[in-house]
């Protein structure tokens, strides 16, 4: 029989986010999805009912009637979202099509969360360049701290083990490969300091 791309599209795409509601993941969902949310219980709305997602930009805007496109006439673009997302989100909205920076033919969307409330820990504040070992600019000490970073994580079988996380979900694994990534940036890190 025929398959109608797009159907088939959302039900992957409800499969794929169930499974990830299985395994206790939070879910944050934004795009460019050519189709509002209609009254009728199928596409967007259907994926949003089923999987008891929130419209975030709704929830916090209030606002529905509008385009988020310049050559359409409704809201295609969304984002959509977990209770726990919803609930860290501090404000999020539309930019106006021609903000300073937007190249698209789209609205831009704008999102700030609370790291607190997501992660449980508050946003760290990156150090200035004068206090950070070497630049980019630095093509000796990038291409050094690169092969030092490569070369501890595959000392420590970082592939072989993301692989399997891919495989099967497990936090502590995912917790490891992260410490892991972070020792990898700290001793490459450590061998390429300014001269």
């Amino acid at each position: 029989g025929n398959i109608e791309p797009r159907k088939a599209f959302m039900s992957d795409l409800t499969d794929f986010l169930r499974t990830c509601q299985h395994n206790q993941q939070d879910i944050i969902l934004v795009g460019d999805f050519n189709e509002t949310l209609s009254p009728e219980i199928e596409g967007l709305s259907k994926l949003c009912s089923e999987l008891s997602l929130c419209d975030l930009l709704f929830q916090h805007t209030g606002l529905d009637n509008f385009s988020t496109y310049t050559r359409g006439s409704q809201r295609i673009d969304f984002c959509f979202c977990s209770d726990r997302i919803s609930e860290a989100c501090l404000q999020c909205c539309y930019e106006p099509f021609l903000a300073p920076g937007n190249k698209g033919d789209h609205r831009p969307i704008l999102i700030d969360f609370s790291t607190q409330r997501l992660f449980g820990n508050d946003d760290h504040k990156l150090a200035g360049p004068s206090a950070r070992e070497f630049t980019s600019k630095d093509a000796k000490n990038t291409r050094k701290y690169c092969d030092l970073k490569f070369q501890y994580l595959e000392e420590h079988n970082f592939a072989m083990r993301l692989s399997q996380l891919e495989q099967q979900w497990d936090p502590a694994l995912l917790e490891a490969l992260d410490r892991d990534f972070q020792r990898a940036s700290k001793t490459a890190a450590k061998h390429c300091k300014r001269k």
